[in-house]
């Protein structure tokens, strides 16, 4: 829920700082890279996720890596 709500606010954010677009960019598209893997990972299951699951976020080849220094910048 948490990174719905980042995901929301950066895209907001992309309008209002439009000197920051790249690393914005950059975020939201990781962010969007994580929610596909968990929703591969829900259609695998079956929707039997439970909250002790294990989730292993595995950045795909060429997408952006987690923006570390964002909030540095």
């Amino acid at each position: 829920k948490a990174n719905i709500e980042l995901h929301n606010i950066l895209k907001e954010y992309l309008y209002l700082n439009p000197k920051r677009a790249d690393e914005t960019i950059n975020f939201i598209f990781h962010l969007e890279d994580w929610f596909e893997q968990f929703q591969e990972l829900e259609k695998s299951k079956k929707m039997d996720l439970k909250l002790t699951s294990e989730f292993v976020f595995d950045k795909l080849s060429g997408s952006p890596s987690f923006p570390i220094n964002f909030l540095d910048l």
